[in-house]
C-alpha cells in the first residue's frame, strides 16, 4: 500500500511539474527533487543561486496554485 501512495504522489508531482515553464521544472528537479543545495544546483544549471532561488519560488506558487492552495509568500503571488 505504501509503494502504490509513493507511487501516486510521484505521478501528482510529474503532473504539476509538467505545468510549469521547462526552466521552472529543470530548476525543481536539480535542487528540490534532487536535494542539492542552492548553489550546486545553480552550478549544475549554469545560472546563478539567486536565479535558482527565483525560479523556486516561482515554481512554488504556481504548483500551489495548481492544487488550490494560495502561497503565503507575497513576492510569489500573482506570478504568470
Amino acid at each position: 500500500e505504501r509503494r502504490d501512495e509513493i507511487a501516486h504522489a510521484r505521478e501528482r508531482v510529474e503532473a504539476l511539474l509538467a505545468q510549469l515553464s521547462p526552466r521552472q521544472a529543470e530548476v525543481m528537479r536539480a535542487s528540490v527533487l534532487a536535494e542539492r543545495s542552492t548553489a550546486d544546483a545553480a552550478a549544475e544549471l549554469g545560472i546563478t543561486p539567486t536565479g535558482v532561488r527565483a525560479a523556486q519560488v516561482r515554481a512554488m506558487a504556481q504548483m500551489r496554485e495548481l492544487c488550490g492552495a494560495r502561497s503565503p509568500n507575497p513576492q510569489a503571488l500573482n506570478l504568470t
